[in-house]
């Protein structure tokens, strides 16, 4: 059973200085844009933000677990299903930029943080079959953004399979040639449990090699 919380960097004890801490110098530096994209914080600070991830992680493994372990005699209810679609659909909201996506802001989290040129990382994340920008910006739209569109928009079909597949590869990439001081190893363990279920999961649909489908698709009815 996978553990949904996070235990961020020893229960959040952040009293040590140095550790996970921001730094004035460090600060003036990336406003001046003087500090290098790539790995520009300690190994400390990253086995910290690396705990951050793993937290998602574990979001995102709940369907899969669900769907592995079965849901008991009583399935849940719609509210039930509806929570647990949402919280996954967040994590992998909050996992794609981490992936994917350039820093905008100088605190953003992103993978490419852990290795001494991000290029290292572009060249060993996994290609993903889908747009994730685009991906990104609808579950935002829907989910985690308030707005008047949402109520003349149709109903989405989210293909969590196809969703969290890539993802999950392009987790297991990260923790597989991310410097191994800089990983929690709970975010090891989640990330490749996680592709564990996955493949046994994309088997049971159709083959290992089976192809995916678009991560979601529009219903009829509104």
């Amino acid at each position: 059973v996978i553990e949904v919380r996070s235990e961020l960097c020893e229960s959040r004890q952040f009293t040590v200085l140095g550790q996970c801490q921001s730094h004035t110098t460090s600060q003036l530096l990336d406003h001046l844009g003087l500090r290098r994209a790539a790995h520009p914080r300690s190994d400390a600070e990253l086995k910290c933000g690396s705990g951050v991830v793993q937290y998602e992680v574990a979001m995102l493994s709940t369907m899969p677990v669900l769907k592995v372990q079965g849901r008991g005699s009583n399935p849940p209810k719609a509210p039930i299903e509806n929570a647990i679609l949402h919280s996954f659909l967040i994590a992998a909201r909050n996992l794609i930029p981490f992936l994917y996506f350039p820093r905008e802001r100088s605190n953003d989290l992103r993978a490419e943080d852990f290795f001494d040129d991000g290029a290292t990382w572009h060249q060993k994340r996994p290609a993903s079959p889908y747009d994730v920008r685009e991906l990104f910006t609808l579950i935002s739209q829907r989910l985690a953004h308030l707005t008047w569109d949402r109520f003349n928009e149709k109903k989405l079909a989210w293909d969590w399979l196809s969703i969290a597949f890539p993802i999950a590869e392009a987790l297991e990439a990260f923790v597989s040639h991310a410097p191994s001081a800089t990983i929690d190893q709970r975010l090891k363990k989640e990330s490749r449990h996680l592709m564990t279920l996955l493949r046994r999961l994309r088997e049971k649909k159709g083959g290992s090699n089976a192809p995916l489908g678009p991560p979601y698709r529009l219903l009829d009815s509104l």
